[in-house]
């Protein structure tokens, strides 16, 4: 599937991925890393999700940098580490040792996604790099950007702009349903509480959406990573996030491992649909490092098991005070239209409509 055709056909609805979608998604990741093919498979995602299927060294404004190890294109993505403890390697961010965001400012936040597929003409495996950049508003209320770099999908649609302007948040959408800063810093630091906001969204897509077939075990791991791809999390937050999701039944965790850029992590993970997805952070700070998908027993396209289908880093993140200049022929998004139905009554099968009150507390 090709991204950036998907966003010309489908422009994004909402802000966050139909569960049915998530689950299609997760199948066809194996589907697709058996398949012959020139281009590559990518998370067919709505709105900012869409942006954040798979892909971190942050970057302060002001000339402070925190630099984490990175590694060039590879012919495979890397597995598990050793056994042994990882350690982060960052330099300091500065006098408060985080990014402080304030109103009047964009986080930005550039990744990598890679995706197994088998050339058509070699016949062999190979990994295809997806580079993106995202800009999202400090509170949402004033419209984000999505460009898509010098990758297979924007090479390939040369009749579309690689550019995505993203809707501000609607005002038919509750403050938090669909996470940005203001939001993620006001979020508890404590693990128990936290859990409970994850329950409670949940417990939000539960009454918007039926018949979604997952555990809800697995829809709050889900809702972890919902809230920290492509978004920068304060560290007070991203421990309560990290200890709320190891208190989920059925999470594993495991040390020494890597991310997409070889960079060393801890990571959380649990299995739905033939798939593990790993959620990978770094030691000691938290920081959201990527994620990766790996072939189970069992999976539905009888994918080897361990083979690593998809995996996201998430490789830089800064703060800006203005978004770069846009061409008149950027995609736009519909996720407004898409609020104001859901206002009137109307329920679609996705996760675009709003809760009657954000879930953060």
């Amino acid at each position: 599937m090709d991204e950036i055709k998907l966003f010309g056909d489908h422009p994004p609805a909402g802000p966050h991925y139909p569960e049915e979608a998530k689950r299609a998604a997760r199948r066809r990741l194996l589907a697709e890393a058996d398949k012959p093919r020139r281009t590559s498979f990518v998370f067919p995602r709505i709105g900012w999700q869409a942006v954040a299927a798979f892909g971190t060294t942050v970057v302060l404004v002001g000339g402070v940098t925190v630099a984490l190890s990175s590694a060039g294109p590879r012919d495979v993505p890397p597995g598990a580490g050793t056994s042994q403890p990882a350690k982060a390697t960052a330099l300091p961010y500065g006098t408060s040792g985080e990014l402080e965001p304030k109103p009047g400012q964009w986080i930005k936040v550039e990744s990598r996604s890679s995706y197994r597929n088998k050339d058509d003409r070699s016949k062999k495996y190979i990994y295809t790099d997806d580079i993106r950049t995202t800009w999202r508003y400090y509170d949402e209320t004033k419209e984000g950007l999505v460009f898509f770099g010098d990758s297979p999908s924007v090479r390939k649609a040369k009749e579309l702009s690689p550019w995505l302007v993203v809707t501000a948040d609607c005002p038919d959408w509750e403050k938090g349903w669909r996470p940005n800063y203001a939001y993620l810093s006001g979020l508890p630091t404590e693990a128990k509480a936290m859990r409970d906001v994850l329950d409670k969204r949940v417990a939000y897509e539960d009454t918007l959406m039926s018949g979604r077939g997952e555990r809800r075990e697995f829809l709050a791991f889900e809702e972890v990573h919902t809230l920290l791809q492509d978004h920068y999390v304060p560290r007070a937050q991203r421990a309560a996030l990290f200890e709320a999701a190891r208190s989920i039944p059925g999470v594993e965790i495991a040390e020494g491992v890597k991310d997409g850029d070889g960079r060393d992590g801890v990571s959380l993970a649990m299995t739905a649909d033939g798939v593990r997805k790993e959620i990978i952070f770094a030691p000691e700070t938290y920081l959201y490092l990527g994620a990766r998908y790996t072939a189970v027993a069992g999976n539905d396209h009888d994918t080897p098991v361990g083979t690593v289908v998809g995996i996201t880093t998430q490789r830089k993140t800064s703060v800006v005070d203005a978004l770069p200049e846009v061409p008149k022929n950027a995609l736009k998004d519909s996720s407004c239209d898409m609020a104001k139905n859901t206002k009137d009554g109307e329920r679609p099968a996705s996760d675009s409509p709003s809760p009657t009150s954000a879930p953060n507390e």
